[in-house]
């Protein structure tokens, strides 16, 4: 894997589908990295990762 850098304040925030926020901070074939963001009392969404 090469090296890999990110700066978070430079990725926009993306409002998801439960009423939280993402952003991505890296993405690449090997890696996604993601910064999530709860309002108080949030929940995330029931998920799977079947790649993993």
């Amino acid at each position: 894997m090469s090296d890999i850098f990110s700066h978070a304040g430079a990725k926009a925030w993306e409002p998801t589908p439960d009423g939280n926020r993402r952003r991505v901070l890296v993405h690449t074939d090997e890696l996604m990295m993601v910064e999530f963001a709860f309002e108080k009392g949030g929940v995330g969404v029931l998920h799977s990762h079947p790649h993993v």
